[in-house]
């Protein structure tokens, strides 16, 4: 839901914390050979970012603490992170 209600906006913002993203373990495939972290190419927007969460599983738990990471270097508009069980 996070992304269907804030997807425009997440197009227009341009990742800005630029640390590699650390892989863990895919969901239900284990670590990943030979590789620990994944860089986001230059200019990727938030959108890019949460996309490759999505789409790699061993990413996404690093893809969720960097984007928190996003969202609090944010000065432009103001960000509200509710978490709701």
């Amino acid at each position: 839901d996070f992304l269907k209600f804030n997807e425009a906006q997440m197009q227009k913002l341009l990742c800005q914390y630029l640390e590699p993203i650390p892989l863990g373990e895919g969901a239900g495939v284990g670590m990943m050979k030979g590789v620990d972290t994944m860089a986001m190419p230059e200019g990727s927007t938030l959108y890019d970012l949460i996309q490759t969460g999505l789409t790699y599983s061993h990413a996404s738990v690093g893809v969720v603490v960097h984007l928190r990471k996003e969202l609090s270097l944010i000065k432009d508009i103001p960000v509200l992170i509710a978490v709701d069980q």
